[in-house]
């Protein structure tokens, strides 16, 4: 099936928003339903990266399935899509939460945190040092997603290929991001439920930045659905 002649509709758009959602949905009431014995069991293991991994893994696979819904690729070459996807998240997670410790622990950054607690008020310094952390982690977890599907597409479109790799990055740090906002204001839930909506409106957000990003670029989801055929 050729998608790239309609990935400019709303129709495609509104398929790519609802399967993240989706996909995201329920990779992380996944998670968070088999993740609680995981974590004191592996987190000696590499400082807890294989258990971050893991996560990510599992994020990678429920997007990457989702995703195929609407990309339509050949079943020979659909398990690399899913792959490369699980691929990318796993070591952007790992990278991502390194980087946003690190972040989170710079003295610079702690100095600027406490002048604005005095000089704003708490929220001020809390929401500052949220947003280094989440960009921090959500830039190199895109970015990672960008790479894995510029390597998958390159072969046969490089410089369209490309596109992918600034876009995945800025959608994944602002859908992850605004999730991570939006989901604050949500009474206590079950875990289950909780992941499943921060999920829905991380995928939701990240695949629609996305395709207003993408959309008018239909070689690039040209290359997505017929290069992997």
């Amino acid at each position: 099936m050729q998608v790239a002649p309609h990935s400019n509709r709303l129709g495609f758009g509104l398929a790519w928003i609802v399967a993240n959602a989706a996909g995201y949905a329920i990779a992380l009431a996944l998670w968070e339903a088999i993740s609680q014995p995981l974590w004191p069991a592996l987190s000696g293991l590499l400082a807890g990266s294989i258990t971050l991994a893991l996560y990510g893994a599992t994020l990678g696979l429920g997007a990457g399935l989702a995703q195929l819904l609407v990309l339509r690729l050949r079943r020979s070459r659909a398990s690399w899509w899913v792959a490369a996807t699980m691929l990318g998240l796993a070591l952007g997670f790992v990278v991502g939460v390194w980087a946003a410790f690190v972040v989170s622990r710079n003295s610079l950054i702690d100095a600027a945190t406490n002048q604005l607690y005095h000089v704003s008020g708490r929220l001020a310094g809390v929401a500052f040092r949220e947003t280094l952390v989440d960009l921090a982690f959500g830039l190199l977890a895109g970015l990672a997603i960008g790479v894995v599907r510029w390597g998958l597409l390159r072969t046969s479109a490089a410089a369209e290929a490309r596109r992918w790799i600034p876009v995945s990055a800025v959608a994944f740090w602002l859908g992850f991001g605004l999730a991570d906002t939006m989901i604050q204001f949500v009474p206590a839930l079950p875990a289950a439920i909780f992941g499943a909506l921060f999920g829905a409106c991380a995928g939701a957000i990240t695949a629609l930045i996305e395709w207003l990003w993408l959309r008018r670029r239909t070689e690039v989801w040209a290359r997505a659905s017929t290069s992997s055929r």
